[in-house]
């Protein structure tokens, strides 16, 4: 997905040495368009040339404060490669073009409603805003026993309550026990004439987290980068996978995560092919075990049609007239986006997941199941030495179901996102 180009040409202050205030410090102007579909807590991305002023600075640390008129908002640079990137999230983005100045400081502020990452070393990584764990990352690989290889034999991702003191998304245990958080995986991965199971990984297989790549955190977003394997019984990598989760800071008025998820896949061992169907692959998110157990569901029971109004699982499509159960791509074939409302813990939350233009067509939604399990999924060969890049968004809120013509918008902030150019 590109991000439009914003040169940094503007007025750049630099004042004389002798104190904290007197730190390199540089003003820009942007125009920001904003296209027809307006909406709430839209992340914004500028890429920006440093001026020399901030040569030497550690720029992941500046403090950047960003203004339009009577409204001012936390900015956030953040490196990528060379590349430096100016982030901030508009908490109402009407259509139009508005006028925005981002007051850049080398002096780090001093905010406490930031993001930041606490890691418990081998075995999992939280991203806290405001003190408050988001996410989880659960990347561990333990093959002490038995018990530990099934536990920890790939990474995902949890996400955490309005409190931070439980998660909504489910873990290594109770119904469907493969079905772990926010992952991806495809069941019938096959390469050079070996067959697979990146699902539930069924013949001994792994996705191994290696290493952190990048952690950015601050006011705007907090970003993790981890590169992963997918192996086989005997050790082959067939899959490499940098992995990339960039959660969003959102208003009070907003959900509980934004998370903006990329997988760059790369055929190590030979051609790769991606197969099995919406059950068994793709991108994916699992609520809570709770779900299943209010639904009937927890004792093998796929679907639960007589549970409770109270505590029955509801999908929502960006029109009506769609229906996921079957796989029939009459009307289930590249959609936008698909919504999950659940009921966890005597509360009800809604999930959105957010599909990409740019990922492998014809994408299909698996959404019915009212044990709380879907996603998107495809099938597609990657070639030896090539990367298939990947992008899709999870929202998620406590409460019902949102109104369909917000997530609507909300799918139309990603895939044609605000454009920020400098004014000179």
């Amino acid at each position: 997905m590109n991000r439009p180009l914003a040169v940094l040409t503007a007025l750049v202050l630099v004042a004389a040495p002798g104190s904290a205030a007197d730190a390199p410090r540089s003003v820009i102007k942007l125009s920001v368009q904003v296209p027809a579909a307006a909406g709430r807590d839209v992340p914004v991305c500028a890429k920006i040339d440093l001026p020399p002023a901030m040569k030497g600075v550690d720029i992941e640390k500046a403090s950047v404060t960003m203004t339009s008129g009577d409204t001012r908002l936390p900015g956030q640079i953040v490196l990528r490669g060379k590349q430096a990137d100016l982030w901030w999230v508009m908490p109402e983005a009407s259509p139009g073009t508005a006028s925005w100045t981002a007051a850049v400081s080398a002096e780090p502020g001093e905010r406490t409603d930031t993001f930041r990452f606490r890691d418990a070393p081998g075995k999992h990584l939280d991203l806290l805003f405001a003190g408050r764990p988001v996410t989880r990352y659960m990347y561990a690989l333990d093959r002490s026993s038995k018990e530990r290889i099934f536990e920890t034999y790939k990474p995902y991702h949890h996400v955490f309550d309005a409190t931070g003191k439980d998660v909504i998304t489910k873990d290594a245990h109770g119904h469907d026990p493969h079905h772990r958080g926010i992952y991806i995986g495809w069941g019938k991965t096959t390469c050079g004439g070996t067959s697979y199971n990146f699902w539930s990984m069924g013949r001994g297989e792994a996705q191994a987290h290696r290493e952190f790549l990048t952690l950015a955190a601050g006011p705007v977003l907090g970003r993790m980068v981890s590169r992963v394997e997918w192996i086989g019984k005997d050790g082959t990598v067939v899959v490499a996978e940098r992995r990339e989760a960039t959660c969003f800071r959102q208003s009070a008025r907003g959900g509980l995560l934004l998370m903006e998820f990329r997988s760059d896949l790369t055929a190590v061992a030979g051609d790769v092919t991606l197969d099995a169907n919406p059950e068994h692959g793709g991108f994916q998110y699992r609520a809570h075990n709770d779900v299943a157990v209010n639904v009937g569901a927890a004792r093998g029971k796929q679907t639960a049609d007589r549970a409770p109004e109270d505590l029955k699982t509801i999908y929502a499509f960006h029109r009506d007239g769609i229906k996921t159960s079957g796989q029939s791509l009459k009307d289930n074939k590249d959609l936008p986006w698909a919504a999950q409302c659940a009921a966890i813990r005597d509360k009800r939350y809604s999930v959105q997941h957010l599909n990409h233009p740019s990922n492998p067509s014809p994408t299909v939604y698996s959404a019915y199941r009212q044990y709380g399990r879907f996603g998107a999924f495809f099938k597609t060969t990657i070639t030896k030495g090539k990367t298939l890049a990947l992008v899709y968004r999870i929202y998620a809120a406590e409460g019902t179901m949102p109104p369909r013509e917000e997530m609507n918008r909300r799918h139309a902030a990603f895939v044609t996102p605000p454009v920020a150019t400098v004014v000179k």
